[in-house]
């Protein structure tokens, strides 16, 4: 049986936990706040589609709109509304539900399962990157290539982080459909490793030997960069679907809440799962 990657990840909601993409997970301070704001929130949005639309048009008639003409008159009461609720969630203990997509060698699902999911630094790259030669996936030129490209080494901005996603997102693993999480899916590595187009043949060479996955995870909200989920809340609760990437950006190198690892299929839809028992969906 194969199902879709939103209905699957519903199955973890209970009392302590909150998926962006089902309102009613919300605490009740949220909603209560939220609600008294919706009448004003709906105008923002109205004026801030208008202003929009107003500007693009001019823009492509003359050439030219002054970005003034994108201010949104409410914009002063917006922040101050949204700072507001920024603290209720600021100030509220939960757990968050997510998944995080990248592409995985056989082993390192078992070391995920057991281990739980690190974040990069220069030691976790290190041991990625010699596991591959010792399982002889790679050569020894091609490890030492590895360890003095990779993208740790030249953008100290990207360890300690760990990319996930939360909400209703297209995980399309379709290259006529490709969503922003493709190349995750299709590139070994993440960002950390894939991106070393100088090496395309390498590239290929690490993507045969791994498979996509979905690794769904379970993270407290102290570790989490609650700005931007207040933020994304603020401005979409009233639409259909609440679309979220964001990093977390705490120093620690484990994630041990993982919740399963998900083989994803070209079509987009989960083949097999559960982290405790190895048996299909």
């Amino acid at each position: 049986m194969q199902i879709s990657m939103n209905v699957y990840i519903d199955k973890y909601l209970n009392d302590d936990t909150i998926i962006i993409h089902k309102k009613d997970s919300y605490p009740k301070s949220w909603i209560d706040y939220l609600n008294s704001k919706k009448k004003f929130l709906k105008k923002y949005r109205y004026v801030e589609t208008f202003n929009f639309n107003k500007y693009e048009k001019l823009k492509q008639t003359t050439g030219y709109a002054d970005p003034f003409l994108k201010m949104n008159k409410y914009h002063v009461k917006y922040e101050e509304y949204f700072n507001e609720f920024h603290n209720i969630v600021k100030n509220t203990h939960f757990t968050l539900i997510c998944y995080h997509a990248t592409r995985l060698t056989k082993y390192e699902v078992n070391d995920i399962r057991e281990n739980g999911l690190r974040c990069f630094d220069k030691e976790t790259i290190t041991k990625k990157i010699d596991l591959l030669y010792n399982n002889k996936y790679i050569s020894l030129k091609e490890k030492n290539f590895l360890i003095k490209k990779n993208l740790l080494n030249q953008e100290q901005d990207r360890a300690n982080k760990i990319f996930y996603v939360t909400g209703y997102y297209d995980i399309s693993y379709n290259s006529h459909n490709k969503s922003f999480i493709f190349d995750c899916l299709n590139n070994y590595g993440g960002e950390i490793i894939y991106n070393l187009t100088e090496n395309a043949k390498l590239l290929e060479k690490l993507k045969s030997h791994s498979n996509p996955y979905i690794v769904i995870l379970q993270i407290n909200s102290k570790k989490i960069d609650t700005y931007q989920l207040a933020n994304l809340i603020f401005k979409n609760f009233n639409s259909k679907t609440l679309n979220f990437i964001s990093c977390c950006e705490n120093s620690c190198t484990n994630i041990s809440s993982i919740l399963d690892i998900v083989s994803v299929n070209k079509n987009s839809k989960i083949v097999y799962a559960n982290i405790n028992k190895k048996t299909s969906l």
